[in-house]
This record gives C-alpha cells, sequence and structure tokens, in this order.
C-alpha cells in the first residue's frame, strides 16, 4: 500500500495537525511539512477556515487566542510549530522583537533575503513581450510576481 500523503489525513484537527510536524527535541524547532503562506505553516481546521499552524500549536498547548493576537516566535522560524517557542502578542511586540534581533531590515531588490530575480531578471522582464505566465516559468516565479514587476509595485527602485 502506497504511504499517504500528509494533505489527506483524516481525524480530529490534533491528529490531522501532528502528523504535519516533524516534532524533535523540546528545545529545537519543530517544522511545519504541510502548506504555508509568506512561508507560514497552515492548516484547515475542519470547520469552517484554514488556520496559522503556530496558532493551532497554541491552541493544543492549551493557550487558546486572544483578541487579535498573534502567534510571536522567539525562534525567529516562521515554520516552527514549537509551543515552546512560541507566545501570543500584539504587532507592537512583535516589531520590538524584530529590532532586538536585529531582524527588522528585509532588504531591498538583490539584497532581499528571499529573492529569486536579479536587477537585471527585472530589466528582461519588463522588456520583453512575453505575457506574464510565460515569464513566470521562464524565470520561476507565479505570474502575478511578473505583473506586479511590470506594474511597478515591487522593484520600484529599477
Amino acid at each position: 500500500m502506497a504511504a499517504r500523503s500528509i494533505y489527506y489525513i483524516k481525524g480530529p484537527l490534533e491528529v490531522r495537525f501532528w502528523a504535519k510536524v516533524d516534532k524533535r527535541a523540546d528545545n529545537e524547532c519543530w517544522p511545519w511539512l504541510a502548506s504555508t503562506i509568506n512561508g507560514y505553516g497552515i492548516i484547515n481546521d475542519g470547520v469552517s477556515k484554514c488556520r496559522r499552524a503556530t496558532h493551532v500549536s497554541l491552541l493544543l498547548d492549551g493557550r487558546p487566542r486572544p483578541d487579535a493576537l498573534d502567534a510571536l516566535h522567539s525562534c525567529d522560524n516562521p515554520i516552527c510549530v514549537n509551543p515552546g517557542h512560541l507566545r501570543w502578542g500584539n504587532d507592537k511586540q512583535n516589531k520590538a522583537d524584530s529590532v532586538s534581533r536585529n531582524r527588522h531590515f528585509r532588504g531591498v531588490g538583490e539584497t532581499h533575503p528571499s529573492v529569486i530575480l536579479t536587477e537585471q531578471d527585472v530589466l528582461d522582464i519588463r522588456a520583453s513581450s512575453m505575457n506574464g505566465a510565460e515569464l513566470g516559468r521562464k524565470y520561476g516565479v507565479c505570474k502575478e510576481n511578473i505583473y506586479r514587476i511590470l506594474k511597478r509595485e515591487t522593484w520600484r527602485h529599477i
């Protein structure tokens, strides 16, 4: 029998959640192995919507979400769902953490830590007659990223 995908596990939220976590030693990060949005794990709650995996981790740890707070990481690892690395906090606390850990500057263009394109790629995209989908395939990015480049919503400094 073939192994089942972690995306299609049935059962209660807790069972489905832990099946998608690489649980390691208590002091280590526990990477989320399933779907992500903007680098953060997500899981369908089985009732009404997708939820951030970090929020579910805290909930399963007996710490339900207070109004309008987010899960903050002590480890600075967005895919980590180890409840020992998580706490509830507001945006001001998150920004203060970011500054205190010297991770508040994300960079621009090629200096951004998750950059895929080069400045030359952007210039070539803007000069190209190919459509967004074709350019996306060529450069390994989604067509929406291409459209943002063409509309100068991103890479404005070029």
